[in-house]
């Protein structure tokens, strides 16, 4: 899922040229047109990357539209991340993270957990937050080997 801004617009045209589909929508801008078309693609089978943060943070703050996504359509959720060795970080207020040339990318996952229709998403929410934390920790340390 890609934000609706005008920055979101140099993503998807970028994820379109290498062949993806790409859903327009954030927590702030088209919301339920995005959720509607998220949840469409999911329900055909597709996969939905989605950043937890948000268009506008708090940086680390996971919202709540991957565990709504899980709840409606019963897909689970795969946390995954990656951490660079060498990066340039934008001033932004997520700190967005480059990846330098040649450097080393290692991405890690966690098991994936399906969230019930009728469970409070709250403490879903946390694990969701829990698990990209224990990921990056986990490649860290295994960089550091």
């Amino acid at each position: 899922m890609v934000s609706p801004s005008r920055d979101g617009e140099i993503v998807a045209r970028a994820l379109k040229r290498l062949g993806y589909e790409v859903v327009r929508g954030s927590s702030y801008k088209r919301s339920v047109a995005g959720t509607k078309e998220a949840v469409k693609k999911l329900r055909e089978g597709k996969i939905l990357a989605l950043i937890p943060d948000g268009p506008r943070g708090p940086i680390y703050t996971v919202n709540p539209g991957a565990i709504v996504l899980s709840q409606i359509t019963q897909k689970p959720i795969l946390p995954t991340t990656c951490v660079f060795t060498s990066y340039w970080q934008t001033r932004s207020w997520d700190k967005f993270m480059i990846p330098k040339p040649f450097s080393k990318i290692v991405i890690g996952f966690y098991p994936p957990f399906t969230v019930p229709k009728e469970h409070d998403p709250e403490p879903y929410r946390k694990h969701l937050k829990q698990a990209l934390f224990d990921i990056e920790d986990k490649i860290i340390n295994y960089l550091k080997r």
